[in-house]
């Protein structure tokens, strides 16, 4: 599971995405060689959550798109390291829930080393609604 702070839905057809780090995937790759099950990632948003397939991040890193966008995945290389990761657009198509605003949640800050004032949000959730099941089927079948 990854989480981001965007509202999904609001966003523009495949400015949403997933990242994946060049040093994940051989620890996937060896567990699902191991266990042979799917893996299935949830990239939870601010509003909703979407699902995708590990193989079908595989092959989009491989085609270099995902989805059919004629955005290109975008690979961002850390100078220091030279690790990648690879950003995968991602289509409305694989909202797999809701997640209700957590309407409940509180502004808080901290005051660190005596002067620095540090903001924070103490999130009270809720639970997901609206499952799309077929897509979480399609997800785990798909690849």
């Amino acid at each position: 599971m990854k989480s981001s702070v965007w509202l999904a839905r609001k966003r523009k057809e495949g400015s949403i995405s997933v990242t994946v780090k060049d040093e994940e995937i051989e620890p996937f790759d060896n567990w699902q060689s191991r266990y042979r099950k799917p893996i299935i990632f949830a990239q939870v948003f601010f509003d909703s959550i979407c699902l995708l397939n590990y193989r079908t991040i595989k092959k989009a890193i491989a085609d270099g798109r995902l989805d059919g966008f004629d955005i290109s995945l975008e690979v961002r290389t850390e100078r220091k390291t030279t690790k990648k990761t690879y950003r995968l657009p991602l289509a409305h198509t694989r909202f797999f829930a809701d997640a209700p605003f957590p309407d409940k949640s509180e502004a808080k800050f901290m005051i660190v080393g005596g002067a620095n004032v540090a903001p924070y949000i103490l999130y009270k959730g809720d639970s997901a609604k609206n499952l799309n099941l077929n897509l979480l089927r399609d997800a785990i079948n798909e690849g």
